[in-house]
C-alpha cells in the first residue's frame, strides 16, 4: 500500500530521506563521514557509502571534496 502511495517502497523512501539527511550535514558541518553514518543510524560505512553513491552517484567522500571546492 504505501508503493502505491508514494511510488516506492518503504526501504527505499527511509534510504532516500537519510541520504538527503547526510547531505545536509555534508554541506553544513565538519562532520567526519564517520560521524554523519553513525547518526543516520548505519553501523557499517562501507554500506552507508554504498547506498549513498546508489542515490547520488557519488560517493560521500567524494561529495564532501567537491563541495567543499565550490564555497
Amino acid at each position: 500500500m504505501f508503493k502505491k502511495e508514494v511510488g516506492i517502497n518503504f526501504k527505499d523512501y527511509i534510504q532516500k530521506i537519510k541520504v538527503d539527511l547526510a547531505i545536509n550535514y555534508l554541506e553544513n558541518t565538519n562532520l567526519k563521514i564517520s560521524e554523519i553514518a553513525f547518526k543516520l543510524d548505519y553501523c557499517n560505512i562501507e554500506n552507508f557509502s554504498k547506498i549513498f553513491k546508489k542515490y547520488q552517484n557519488v560517493t560521500p567522500a567524494k561529495f564532501k571534496k567537491t563541495w567543499k571546492l565550490l564555497i
